[in-house]
């Protein structure tokens, strides 16, 4: 009964050990408390860097690629799956256990035997019982397994494991270019609005003024009702569209900082970059052929191919009989036994007759799932082929969109200085260049957002075509990558490293500098490379204005071919002085006919002036720098005074010489004939009957001293 009452218990107690239990509050807030602590240690981390790195655009992605939480992820996903294959390995390795056991009771387990004549009938039973075995008895055992199925189905699935784990590598690398892709969006918003926020706040509160001012003007009743109203309508519109935009600045930086593992709060500093993307230096049909083979969806599915083909072939291993090999040592304080110890061993073979009957369906099942996979694999090359000239398309048309947004701002540019001119002279209020100043701003922006999708656009083309700049390339780089670089004069990869003797470091051993400076050269290596050359220089155009018959103005137009440019869109010029100033007034250029226009009544009274020109499209600019001959009158004059003033001083010079030879040669007359040669040079000097200017005399003068 005791024995009845110990059982029920366990029974009971077992029955209530799963029983649901909500989380407490406290462990709530042990778990939140110890992520703000992991929090602030990302944060005192960061510290190191925050205040002086400068972060361009490679530098974000670096430290996207170091930082980045999702990443992580993926990087623990990809050691979980290393970790199973080691698992897996050891299913393979025959099964050893030992056991040790006890075992008791209070009465012998006697047996007694009858005697049997047949079959079917036994005689009477004896009436004296034996036994083999004591009341209490401590068992051993040490032995070992070995399944030949198993094992064979345990190396398949092995085989299984290793795809599982590199098709996780993939995802690694799928995560990677989608990250860089949105690092390349977020950077350049941001540092659109690291640009435009400067001048976004002053813009509004010069709103927020002209708003008080005309609410004061309407309540004084100096105008119009509605016009004082309409115009603060106006201006409260400006207001919020201005608003808006801050707005989407503020966003665009906190999701930067998200990218690149950083705090919402915490600061860091954007600044521009000296070598943004270029294109993809590869043909339509390359980028095609590139994708199929490096796209990691694509070497996924290959993976999956893999895989399915050896669960076709587990299926078709198990089944096979199964081979079992076994062997123990066991020993047993029995005293009836003879042999306590003793060693045992011995196989066996067993089949399942009837699964010689599911070996059709089992292979039809197995064909069928490999031409899904196969299928999946086409359905999916053809769509990575349309996300491939899809980005061409998109790039294309981010082009032209960059081109309407750069002619935009420039004509942009040009009203607001063009309105601001006019309200010096009071012919346009104080609402109109409000409005204009937002108008420059909002053409700013959508020429900061254009270039924004252009670069995009590239960064969706590196992806679409599955081109691996940050890890692929840089698992053979040394740390002095700068000096490898120039020493073979390409790309540092593992096998240059290998035959070069440098040491080898991963991503996790790279600084970020480093590891920027390598993701440059790996974009610049693969990108398109856009020459500007000036072909023949404007100085050696006779650069000389010519007088326009019957009008009051001169023009010199340079030629068609002076540059060359490679990259997208028409050819602009933009002239300016060679110091950066604009030009006078008086001088007008025409950038679509390559001419400067001289208004000859109020030019000055100048000979010449160094002018600086710049040729620009999408992808190039140059400049060329030359000197404009305004006055070819002036010229000749000028050179026709040098001419006889250089003719003069070599007169002078001679006279000079004469009189010095008639000197006496004595050193207590050293100091008296210096005297006398200067009173010498003042004679000589009036003696020059020209009629040349005072400014001539004087560098007479100064030649002959």
């Amino acid at each position: 009964m005791k024995k009845i009452i110990i059982l029920l218990a366990l029974f009971l107690i077992t029955a209530c050990v799963r029983s649901p239990q909500p989380i407490s509050l406290f462990e709530t807030e042990e778990k939140a408390f110890k992520d703000i602590s992991n929090i602030e240690e990302i944060k005192k981390n960061n510290k190191a860097w925050e205040e002086n790195l400068e972060i361009d655009l490679y530098t974000a992605i670096a430290l996207a690629i170091k930082n980045n939480k999702e990443l992580k992820i993926k990087l623990l996903e990809n050691a979980l799956a290393n970790r199973q294959i080691d698992k897996i390995k050891f299913e393979m390795l025959p099964s050893l256990a030992a056991n040790a056991g006890y075992s008791g009771s209070d009465k012998y387990r006697t047996t007694t035997s009858a005697n049997v004549s047949n079959a079917d009938t036994a005689g009477v039973m004896g009436t004296t019982y034996t036994t083999s075995s004591e009341k209490s008895i401590a068992n051993q055992d040490i032995g070992f397994t070995w399944n030949a199925l198993d094992f064979g189905l345990s190396y398949i699935k092995a085989g299984q494991s290793n795809n599982r784990y590199l098709i996780s590598d993939e995802a690694e690398k799928k995560a990677t270019h989608n990250i860089v892709r949105e690092v390349i969006r977020t950077y350049w918003n941001s540092l659109s609005a690291e640009k435009l926020i400067k001048k976004y706040d002053p813009l509004l509160t010069k709103v927020d003024s002209a708003l008080n001012d005309s609410q004061k003007i309407e309540e004084l009743l100096l105008t119009k009702p509605m016009d004082a109203l309409l115009y603060q309508k106006e201006l409260l519109d400006i207001q919020r569209a201005l608003q808006t935009q801050k707005q989407i600045f503020i966003d665009a930086k906190i999701q930067l900082g998200t990218l690149m593992g950083l705090l919402p709060n915490q600061k860091f500093k954007i600044v521009d970059t000296n070598e943004p993307l270029t294109i993809l230096d590869m043909s339509l049909k390359g980028m095609e052929e590139h994708a199929l083979i490096h796209r990691p969806e694509l070497i996924e599915n290959h993976y999956e191919e893999r895989i399915s083909v050896q669960q076709a072939k587990a299926g078709i291993v198990s089944l096979l009989p199964g081979l079992n090999f076994n062997a123990a040592w066991t020993s047993s304080s029995n005293d009836y036994l003879m042999n306590k110890n003793n060693f045992e061993y011995g196989s066996t073979l067993g089949a399942n007759l009837l699964n010689v009957f599911s070996y059709p369906k089992i292979k039809e099942i197995n064909e069928t799932n490999l031409r899904i996979i196969k299928e999946q694999r086409l359905a999916l090359s053809m769509a990575v082929l349309s996300q491939v000239h899809l980005s061409n398309i998109n790039y294309q048309m981010a082009l032209e969109e960059y081109a309407t947004a750069d002619r935009y701002y420039d004509v942009s540019q040009k009203i607001t200085a063009q309105v601001k001119n006019a309200q010096k002279i009071a012919k346009f209020g104080n609402l109109e260049l409000i409005r204009e100043e937002a108008s420059l701003l909002v053409a700013e922006l959508r020429y900061d957002i254009a270039y924004t999708k252009l670069q995009h656009a590239i960064g969706q083309i590196y992806t679409s075509v599955g081109l691996d700049v940050t890890e692929d390339n840089v698992k053979g780089y040394d740390t002095a990558y700068g000096q490898i670089y120039n020493s073979i004069g390409s790309d540092v990869t593992e096998d240059n490293v290998k035959e070069l003797g440098f040491k080898q470091y991963n991503v996790k051993e790279l600084g970020v500098k480093q590891y920027a400076e390598i993701i440059k050269n790996n974009f610049k290596s693969n990108g398109k490379r856009y020459y500007a050359s000036v072909q023949t220089p404007i100085n050696k155009q006779n650069p000389v204005i010519k007088k326009n018959e019957g009008k009051n103005s001169s023009q010199f137009t340079f030629k068609t071919n002076t540059f060359k440019l490679d990259g997208f869109g028409n050819t602009n010029y933009e002239a300016y002085l060679a110091n950066g100033d604009e030009l006078p007034f008086w001088i007008t250029f025409l950038p679509s006919q390559r001419t400067f226009i001289i208004n000859e009544l109020d030019k000055n009274e100048i000979e010449s002036l160094d002018i600086k020109v710049t040729a620009k499209n999408i992808h190039n600019r140059i400049n060329n720098t030359f000197t404009l001959l305004i006055s070819p009158e002036m010229r000749t004059a000028r050179l026709a005074k040098e001419k006889e003033v250089a003719k003069q001083i070599k007169i002078a010079k001679k006279l000079k010489e004469k009189k010095l030879k008639k000197l006496p040669k004595k050193t207590k007359l050293v100091k008296k004939n210096n005297k006398k040669i200067k009173r010498l040079n003042k004679e000589y000097t009036k003696k020059i009957k020209m009629n040349i200017s005072t400014k001539m005399k004087l560098m007479i003068k100064e030649k002959i001293n």
